[in-house]
């Protein structure tokens, strides 16, 4: 069984979700939802976890990354990242603070 988020992490999924949307409406994904990223967010968070507070505070680049290379890869089926993707702001990348980057 897949372990709860916590309320701390869920403020950051929201916090990231919300910044997200807003990235994405400026670049024209009007098709964009914030519960489809937040459902992203969970289940990717479940099988590769991630350093939420510090993405919900990274650049607009590096958040951008995470979150749309998530959309793109995650097999919601398998419960998988595909394609050797790997959020920069995933725990097992020893995150210091993304790209240098935006």
């Amino acid at each position: 069984m897949a372990k709860r988020p916590i309320p701390a992490e869920i403020k950051a999924i929201n916090t990231i979700a919300d910044r997200a949307l807003a990235i994405g409406q400026q670049a024209g994904r009007r098709q964009l939802t914030k519960a489809a990223i937040v459902h992203d967010l969970l289940g990717t968070h479940a099988i590769c976890p991630l350093a939420l507070a510090k993405l919900a505070e990274a650049k607009d680049l590096d958040l951008a990354h995470d979150v749309f290379g998530i959309e793109q890869h995650l097999d919601r089926q398998a419960g998988m990242l595909k394609n050797a993707f790997t959020p920069r702001y995933a725990l097992s990348n020893h995150v210091t603070g993304g790209s240098d980057h935006g």
